[in-house]
């Protein structure tokens, strides 16, 4: 069941000075560049879920005019639902980045948010609408907000309370900011509010604070870390993480309420990072020590968001937990989740933050292909990202984009390797078309392409849904790409691979339709139909692979000939177009590295308008009676089925 995430807090402009230094000084006008980026704790968190093709929606109060244009644009742009957003005449919130004082500075006292009128929000009516839309409602909040004024807080506590009502799972990320006010008041907030809370994220600093706040702390503590807690400072190098963890057993025993989470980061000298986090609940005490994630920051904002986003998003895909974890065993507001899947779900949340934390800004640009790489590659061990192979070696791509593209590009070529079919979706019906990529997966089938003019791709449905649906297991790419704005689209839901029926020229800059899909991460594979454009597409632009259009006017014989002369036996070599069930096999033997095949394969009906009744039902009828068997028979003959469904 898929997740609806909805969140409520203020976003804000952030500028930081471009070479990491305050640089204004001596200058005329004080001139000094900075870069300008969005962040709000919550909105980060919608952010990141909706790259991973998830339905957010965040709740808020944005000025009217340009700086709230900025803010809503760019929340737009990665997908988040806008339906709760209020705008009214007041100002945009501000911080600004100050390196040499290791602090930031807010300019929000009058933003449109803290000044926001009370009867806002519907919260019963806004949760009940994502709960409609299908999919399991999530509420995430911060304890930022309640901290923001006394409407910000009354509307925050009316969420909780309304959430907890209508039975929708409540995270906090409790997120304390000393510029806001003291813990004391902040606890003062939160505390009543416990039984509504199923999931308690808490830092190392807060979850000192907290048992300090409780009694629990020892009276031996000593005085500088208390006073390091009290300005918002983390733990000193050195301290013992078996120390936090004791606390959060107590907090989460004294509180018996919420699960009980906590990340845990350590910097070394070379200024790599560790990672790994903690749930405490009910059953125990469950980590990620064993097997952390390594990274290095590219910016030290916004891995809390992302490690956030990534426990929810675990916690609600995850089948097990859907049906246990978020219909709970309750001992209080307990949320049980038992070793296995309290650490898959924290894993989850370790590695987001840190693909997160490989752009600057402090929203998440990671794709759930970006996870899927990642999470896949690295399973059950230490996650080492930004240390990857460097075959991609493009000199035009900044270093870091260019080792995780090459990395996504080298995953993608390895599963291609191994697919050896291609199945083609060219969809006029979208809910089907959804359903149909989880039968072919079930088949065995593990490349599924959607084309560009299927009915859902450019509104930026269908691609995500497939991801969701099989990503896990599959490659799932595009096809018929003809402009960079499908590229673009496709890249942020998900794709793997992406085809052409030509080599796109037009609109796509110098570099051309290779580069631009490789430097998203996307392994191209463009059109040719002689070998001197197989030639010039492998030698000339780069292509890994290369997709043969239209196969019709080809043979198997004729490819078997063409890859006898020189390095024409090197490439990778994809025929489409004519190729059956009948006929795959041929294509393979003669040295094709994988066919691709459309409806012979995948059935009519996914091509068929719903609006067509009868034309619908005959193809329905004729996908489980001649494609369904075919394709099954096929999967068989290619040893693409496990053998216990052989």
């Amino acid at each position: 069941m898929s997740l609806r995430l909805v969140s409520y807090g203020e976003a804000m402009l952030r500028f930081e000075p471009a070479s990491g230094r305050e640089e204004w000084r001596g200058q005329p006008s004080a001139t000094s560049p900075y870069i300008r980026s969005v962040g709000g704790d919550e909105l980060n968190v919608c952010v990141a879920l909706a790259r991973l093709g998830r339905n957010t929606s965040w709740a808020s109060v944005l000025p009217t005019g340009a700086l709230g244009d900025v803010v809503s644009g760019c929340a737009e742009e990665a997908g988040v639902r806008l339906d709760s957003v209020v705008r009214e005449g007041a100002e945009v919130g501000t911080f600004f980045v100050l390196p040499e004082e290791a602090r930031v500075h807010y300019q929000r006292q009058h933003s449109a948010f803290c000044t926001q009128r009370a009867g806002l929000f519907d919260w019963q009516a806004i949760l009940a609408e994502r709960s409609s839309e299908g999919g399991r409602a999530w509420l995430h909040m911060t304890g930022i907000t309640p901290m923001l004024g006394q409407q910000a807080a009354s509307c925050w506590t009316a969420a909780i309370r309304a959430a907890s009502a209508a039975r929708v799972p409540v995270s906090l990320d409790l997120n304390y900011r000393p510029q806001l006010g003291s813990f004391d008041q902040l606890w003062s907030i939160v505390g009543p509010e416990l039984q509504h809370i199923d999931v308690l994220i808490l830092s190392v600093n807060s979850s000192e604070l907290l048992a300090d706040h409780l009694g629990l702390s020892s009276a031996s503590e000593p005085e500088a870390k208390r006073q390091r807690g009290a300005a918002g400072l983390g733990a000193a190098a050195g301290e013992d993480d078996s120390e936090v963890l004791q606390l959060l057993r107590a907090i989460r025993g004294k509180l018996q309420g919420p699960a009980v989470t906590c990340c845990f980061k350590q910097r070394g000298s070379d200024k790599q990072q560790k990672r790994w986090s903690a749930w405490v609940d009910g059953t125990g005490t469950h980590t990620t020590e064993a097997t952390p994630t390594i990274h290095v920051p590219k910016d030290e904002c916004g891995g809390g968001s992302a490690w956030a986003a990534g426990l929810i998003d675990a916690l609600s895909r995850c089948s097990e937990a859907a049906s246990e974890a978020l219909k709970p065993t309750r001992d209080g507001a307990l949320v049980a989740l038992g070793g296995h899947r309290a650490t898959l779900a924290l894993r989850s949340g370790d590695i987001l933050a840190a693909l997160a934390q490989e752009s600057v800004g402090d929203m998440s640009t990671a794709t759930q292909a970006d996870f899927d790489m990642v999470e896949q590659k690295f399973r059950g061990r230490t996650a080492i990202i930004g240390v990857l192979p460097s075959d991609f070696g493009s000199a035009r791509l900044p270093a870091v984009v260019a080792s995780a593209a090459s990395d996504r590009v080298s995953f993608a070529l390895q599963r291609m390797d191994s697919a050896k079919v291609i199945a083609i979706l060219r969809a006029k019906h979208e809910d089907l078309t959804v359903k149909r990529a989880v039968e072919l997966a079930d088949l065995g089938y593990r490349a599924i392409e959607v084309t560009a003019d299927s009915v859902g791709f450019a509104e930026g449905r269908l691609l995500p849904a497939v991801v969701r649906a099989i990503g896990d297991r599959c490659l799932v790419g595009i096809g018929t790409v003809t402009t960079v704005e499908q590229l673009e689209l496709a890249a942020r839901g998900g794709a793997h691979f992406a085809l052409s029926p030509v080599r796109p020229s037009v609109g796509w800059g110098s570099e051309g339709f290779v580069w631009e899909c490789h430097k998203r991460g996307v392994l191209a594979m463009p059109a040719a139909f002689t070998p001197q454009e197989i030639y010039e597409c492998v030698e000339q632009h780069g292509a890994h692979t290369v997709k043969i259009f239209p196969a019709q006017l080809w043979s198997p014989s004729t490819l078997q000939d063409l890859r006898r002369i020189g390095d024409f036996g090197k490439y990778r070599l994809c025929p489409s177009g004519g190729i059956d069930c009948s006929t795959a096999e041929a294509w393979l033997k003669a040295g094709a590295t994988a066919v691709g095949m459309g409806s012979c394969l995948v059935g009519k009906d996914v091509a068929t308008s719903p609006s067509d009744a009868e034309a619908l039902a005959a193809a329905e009828e004729n996908w489980r009676s001649k494609a369904k068997p075919d394709a099954t028979a096929l999967a068989k003959r290619l040893g693409l089925v496990a053998p216990d469904q052989k």
